[in-house]
């Protein structure tokens, strides 16, 4: 018997020093009731292999979409007769401009300067049409507010990328429902 409880005691006083911050992932305490259960320090661990799996996967996958496969292509620009008569056949010529122009590559060191200049005469013009187009003016507004933020912060030297964004979805929005 004091064999035994030699024993016992050795693997109490091991357990006791070690602690469980030190114990490896083979060390098993004395309250280790089978093989599903891990040992004190070994419990900490699965998670942290879990989450780091976790993390690698998404980072796989932003990874993967943050490749560059280039631009989708611009939609194609609508011909002016297939704009409705009236209001939306008024506005054609310009509304397309603006698309064509916001559509077109401004990689150029001037880029946006150059686009916020040619803007100018067709934003001009929708403007002049808010007065009369009628179930369109608030779309129309919209699409000569973005060219006119456009160009403003193009000139103070502020321009920011969601700007032409803008310019291109509200003309876009305004075309689509034109046509």
């Amino acid at each position: 018997m004091s064999t035994d409880t030699d024993a016992t005691s050795t693997d109490a006083t091991s357990t006791d020093t070690a602690g469980p911050d030190t114990a490896g992932p083979d060390t098993a305490g004395p309250d280790t009731a089978g093989p599903d259960t891990a040992g004190p320090g070994t419990a900490r661990r699965r998670p942290r292999a879990g989450a780091a799996a976790i993390l690698l996967a998404v980072l796989a996958m932003a990874a993967a979409g943050c490749t560059d496969t280039g631009s989708p292509p611009a939609p194609s620009l609508p011909q002016a007769a297939s704009f409705a008569p009236g209001v939306c056949r008024q506005l054609a010529p310009d509304l397309i401009e603006t698309l064509r122009l916001a559509q077109a590559d401004h990689s150029a060191p001037d880029g946006i300067a150059t686009l916020a200049r040619a803007l100018v005469p067709s934003q001009e013009k929708l403007y002049g049409e808010l007065d009369t187009a009628g179930a369109y003016a608030a779309d129309l507004e919209r699409v000569t507010t973005a060219v006119g933020f456009l160009r403003l912060r193009s000139d103070a030297g502020t321009y920011q990328p969601a700007l032409l964004t803008e310019v291109r979805t509200s003309t876009r929005h305004l075309v689509d429902r034109c046509t």
